[in-house]
């Protein structure tokens, strides 16, 4: 497979931001989440070749006129405190990929090596990176809708963010995430929807009586690692802990709007020793004791 970059660009919002929203503040979580680089893939087929024909530019204009809802997407982040919303824009890349076969063939059984080439480089100087997966999901809601003419006034992002937890002043810079690398491997697990049906009921107990999917498959998940953690040491006791990252906009008193704009997540961290759960650490003790 070949990745070949066709233009880069930068976007900005169609019209200026009003001087009024020229400064969007940091919530507190905001300055404690580390910046990543989220990276999402859409795939959707093209049929009869229509997206060659206009949908790249229809991308281009009608990510425009998203951004002047989502303003601070557009600008630049100054002392991990505000955001200026300078309409500097956002990086558009458009790129030609050359494969042997089918994409939807590729997509069966994903090869992620083979995937990361579909992602861009990452360049920190661009974008203000405040965004959760939850505010990634509703700007590109807005933007697809844009793109079809069914944008919705219920779709537009909230800023209520700084004044539910507001911003800190730190003595000194919170120092940059530092990511080691380590040998890892990336397995992908389907579970059909059957399978998640019964493990759900075989997980329920008399503490947790209905289960998520996420709780169910997570405490699966769980139980094979220290299990096959034991057996390659060749122990049978191990403490063993697992973490997990929640949205937290409907876990709030009261609950906050799902379009709300930022960061709004935390941890829950459960600790396992033998075969026994002995803590959990949750989201209420972050932020609500």
């Amino acid at each position: 497979m070949k990745v070949e970059l066709v233009s880069k660009q930068i976007i900005k919002p169609s019209s200026p931001t009003p001087q009024n929203l020229g400064i969007y503040k940091l919530s507190f979580i905001d300055q404690i989440t580390p910046i990543f680089h989220t990276r999402m893939l859409f795939f959707y087929p093209n049929i009869e070749n229509k997206f060659a024909n206009d949908g790249i530019e229809r991308l281009k204009t009608s990510l425009s006129v998203t951004l002047t809802h989502f303003c601070p997407l557009a600008g630049r982040v100054k002392d991990n405190k505000v955001i200026e919303c300078n309409d500097k824009g956002v990086e558009f890349c458009e790129t030609r990929v050359r494969v042997h076969g089918f994409l939807s063939e590729i997509l069966k059984q994903p090869d992620p090596d083979i995937v990361h080439q579909f992602v861009p480089v990452n360049d920190a100087h661009l974008g203000s990176g405040i965004a959760d997966a939850s505010t990634i999901g509703s700007f590109i809601k807005a933007w697809s809708c844009t793109a079809i003419g069914c944008m919705a006034e219920s779709m537009l992002p909230k800023y209520v963010m700084e004044s539910h937890f507001p911003s800190m002043e730190f003595s000194n810079d919170l120092p940059p995430l530092e990511l080691k690398t380590s040998n890892c491997i990336t397995r992908r697990f389907v579970f059909e929807s059957s399978e998640i049906t019964k493990l759900k009921a075989k997980s329920s107990s008399k503490l947790v009586e209905q289960p998520t999917r996420v709780e169910a498959i997570l405490a699966l998940i769980w139980k094979c690692a220290t299990m096959a953690s034991r057996t390659n040491l060749g122990i049978t006791k191990r403490p063993s802990k697992v973490g997990q990252v929640i949205n937290i906009r409907k876990r709030t008193n009261p609950p906050l709007p799902e379009t709300s704009l930022g960061n709004c997540l935390s941890n829950f961290v459960a600790e396992m020793e033998e075969s026994r759960v002995v803590q959990i650490w949750t989201y209420r003790h972050w932020w609500f004791t």
